[in-house]
């Protein structure tokens, strides 16, 4: 079969394949998940209403997802689709255990600053793979992306972010 019969029919493969299974993957998130709004979970909705806001991006549907025990957060785009999920156990120990809004706020803040980048969509991440195939590229990529969501999240929050940032690394109880 000639070379561009293949990248033809690759490239149908990917479309029917892989379009489909983002979608799915964004049902399972919305069903296991729990949606934040005005009404579960009001200050932390205002939140992301008002950073979304500020930054001139649609409120984006947010949702708290069961990850077993890991501390972290992501946002996600699908074309007319975008949210952010925050793990339980992260939300968990900010929210309630800490009653730390402020870490909480940062870590929305970032994940809201992905978004607003872009960094989820298609047309970026397509170069971003391509560069972690390189060995010395694979870090500088991905830490450069998390760099200017930190530096965006904290210019919206007004705080530095430390307690989020140790929260993720350092431990869940020993971050404060």
């Amino acid at each position: 079969m000639p070379l561009e019969v293949e990248l033809i029919l690759s490239g149908i493969v990917i479309i029917v394949v892989l379009i489909p299974s983002l979608y799915y993957l964004y049902a399972q998130y919305r069903s296991m998940g729990l949606r934040i709004t005005e009404k579960n979970f009001p200050e932390v909705y205002a939140l992301i209403e008002e950073y979304a806001h500020r930054l001139g991006i649609k409120v984006p549907k947010a949702y708290v997802v069961q990850q077993n025990g890991i501390l972290n957060a992501f946002s996600a785009y699908l074309p007319r689709r975008q949210w952010i999920c925050i793990h339980a156990e992260l939300f968990e120990v900010a929210y309630r255990e800490h009653k730390d809004m402020d870490a909480l706020a940062f870590v929305i803040a970032h994940e809201l600053a992905h978004i607003y980048y872009g960094h989820a969509t298609l047309h970026y991440v397509m170069p971003i793979l391509f560069a972690q195939c390189i060995p010395p590229f694979r870090a500088i990529a991905s830490r450069t992306r998390e760099y200017s969501c930190d530096r965006l999240a904290q210019r919206l929050v007004g705080k530095d972010g430390l307690d989020a940032m140790l929260a993720l690394v350092v431990d869940r109880h020993l971050y404060k």
